[in-house]
C-alpha cells in the first residue's frame, strides 16, 4: 500500500464497509467525522496485556497473542470480523 495516494487511499476507506488493519493511518482515516467507520486493528505486545488502553474504542482492537511478535490467530481474527459484520 505504500504505493498508493493518501487521497485514493482516503476513499477507498471512506467508502468500504470495514477493514481489517494493522496500528497505521488506515484506522486513523476511518476514524474521520464524516465516514466514521469501525473496523479491527491489530496491535503488536512488547509487554503483556494492556486492557483498554490502545486505539479507538470504537474498533476491535486486538493485542498480539504473543509477546515480542504480531500473531493473531485467524480464529480470533474471522470470529471478530463476524460479531463486528453483524453490527453494520
Amino acid at each position: 500500500m505504500e504505493n498508493i495516494p493518501l487521497l485514493d487511499l482516503q476513499f477507498v476507506i471512506n467508502n468500504c464497509l470495514t477493514f481489517i488493519s494493522i496500528d497505521s493511518c488506515v484506522q486513523h482515516f476511518a476514524a474521520n467525522k464524516d465516514h466514521l467507520k469501525s473496523g479491527i486493528v491489530m496491535w503488536g505486545n512488547i509487554v503483556g496485556p494492556q486492557p483498554d488502553t490502545i486505539g479507538h474504542q470504537h474498533n476491535i482492537n486486538l493485542m498480539s497473542e504473543k509477546i515480542d511478535n504480531l500473531y493473531i490467530s485467524d480464529k480470533t481474527i474471522v470470529n471478530e470480523l463476524e460479531k463486528l459484520l453483524k453490527t453494520i
